[in-house]
């Protein structure tokens, strides 16, 4: 094996993964978990330009034509300078399957797609059992020497039109495949709580896929993981490093664990200042923000007690760029700032990006709605029963006293409330159901619909958003009192006064 392609490789492929769940937002009072990986692409610039590949494949420029229109898959380019030749090769990040990055290789009127799962996400022995594999022609599988699941298949476009539905036809089969044999983040288990070994190898694992394997043999990435996962325990301040790979604190982190990383570094004639001395401080530090980007996002739009069920792709991607970006302005920050909640450099970043998730406002399901009939300065009187105060709220005609709780996060009704307003004939209809945290810390699920109206003293919201739950207290919280320009608390007078100016 020549030098120069295993140091091409470094360059092109390697991704160094930091995995650790750890909770990254509190929203609305409730705390979710975000998976966190983050990449350093390794550049040598005497091995080959670190510019974007040129292409000149026709089809293969056609076909990245077709799949920039599409929002769940992003392509990008890949260059491997071979004996045979330079090739340019796509690699797709498809929304649906984000545990593999398939490659993708015109040539002749050919269309070939290969990549694989680790068997971290898919136990190879009992899929290619399976009648999803055996079943279908499409697509060929195998087990490879490393026990992963790799994968190919080949069709041959007769036009423009005809390539773009053969390849979404067969990613989402691809997809329908594979998705019954996906091994649940459940059913893995974490190797430390602070550092999941098993997920940074699969990320590094991933950024080898299709690669020879007299190649990716050369390669311990659950030794090197290990290295990573030991280092940042007795030195967590080191998170700060990572988040600049190309920074003298990276460079060093990256040097600690190299002989981990390649066993055999002295017989290939590599050393670890050919992997640092020469990275790019804003390509490393860009691919690095993507990595984090990339993961964060999955997390959010798989996690099943997602709170904010209607979320979208771009308003994910945008709250955790900016996540990653807080982090990587502070000029030292650990990974235990981030595992705790109470820490300032997690109230702090949590503040600053919350409303890039909460729909930008405290009043989230109901952002934006304007009140009518309402004067400005208005006392409502409340009710003070032995553990809080009691307000009447008016719901499509039924008005019941409700907890006022300046801690939650909506306008939350029992499910007898509802019973009685379906009784009255009063229309509410379903928007979705999500999962919240209470008081005690546990999950409840609630039910969002929309009421015909809402009114407190003399301001009526037409369409709002309310909560069900099964059992539980009734509570009003920021979810309608956000939507007043302000408003305070009265105690010794048991009032609350709302001011629209």
């Amino acid at each position: 094996m020549k030098i120069s392609i295993f140091v091409l490789v470094c360059q092109k492929a390697i991704e160094i993964g930091l995995f650790l769940s750890a909770p990254t937002a509190q929203l609305h009072s409730v705390m979710m978990k975000i998976g966190f990986f983050l990449c350093l692409l390794l550049a040598i610039p005497t091995v080959v330009d670190a510019q974007t590949p040129l292409l000149r494949n026709p089809d293969l420029l056609e076909l990245e034509a077709i799949l920039s229109e599409y929002g769940d898959i992003e392509s990008s380019r890949i260059e491997l300078d071979l004996e045979s030749g330079t090739f340019v090769l796509l690699e797709l990040d498809y929304a649906e399957l984000p545990q593999t990055d398939i490659r993708v290789l015109a040539d002749d009127g050919n269309v070939y797609l290969m990549g694989y799962f680790s068997r971290l996400d898919v136990n190879p022995d009992l899929f290619l059992l399976s009648e999803e594999a055996n079943d279908q022609e499409a697509w060929g599988f195998e087990k490879d020497s490393d026990g992963d699941l790799s994968y190919s298949a080949v069709f041959t476009p007769e036009s423009k039109e005809d390539m773009e539905n053969l390849i979404t036809v067969y990613l989402v089969l691809l997809d329908m495949i594979i998705e019954p044999h996906l091994i649940s983040q459940e059913a893995k288990e974490p190797d430390d709580e602070m550092f999941d070994v098993a997920g940074c190898a699969r990320s590094m694992e991933q950024a080898f896929a299709g690669l020879p394997d007299e190649i990716r043999r050369e390669y311990d990435v659950w030794s090197y993981c290990d290295c990573l996962s030991d280092r940042l325990k007795a030195e967590p301040e080191l998170f700060s490093s990572l988040l600049q790979p190309a920074s003298p604190g990276g460079k060093e982190l990256i040097r600690s664990c190299f002989e981990s990383f390649i066993p055999n570094w002295e017989a290939l004639g590599l050393t670890p200042d050919m992997l640092t001395d020469s990275m790019d401080p804003e390509k490393s530090n860009s691919m690095a923000s993507r990595a984090y980007v990339k993961e964060c996002v999955r997390t959010i739009m798989e996690d099943p007690e997602k709170q904010y069920s209607d979320l979208s792709y771009g308003a994910a991607e945008e709250y955790c760029g900016c996540v990653y970006d807080e982090m990587a302005s502070r000029e030292s920050i650990s990974m235990e700032d981030m595992l705790n909640v109470e820490s300032d450099a997690f109230v702090e970043i949590t503040a600053v990006c919350l409303h890039l998730l909460a729909e930008n406002s405290p009043a989230g399901w109901n952002n934006g709605k304007e009140a009518e009939g309402c004067d400005s300065g208005q006392r409502i009187p409340l009710l003070w029963d032995g553990s809080g105060y009691q307000m009447r709220l008016n719901l499509g005609g039924v008005t019941k006293y409700i907890l006022l709780d300046t801690g939650a996060s909506e306008v939350i009704i029992s499910r007898n409330w509802y019973n009685e307003l379906r009784d009255e004939g009063v229309p509410l209809d379903y928007v979705s159901a999500e999962f919240m945290e209470v008081a005690d810390g546990s999950s409840v699920r609630v039910e969002r619909y929309k009421v015909a109206y809402l009114t407190i003293g003399t301001c009526t919201f037409r369409d709002f958003n309310i909560g069900v739950i099964q059992e539980g207290g009734m509570l009003c919280g920021m979810g309608l009192l956000g939507l007043f320009d302000n408003w305070s608390l009265d105690t010794r007078n048991a009032e609350l006064t709302l001011n629209n100016e």
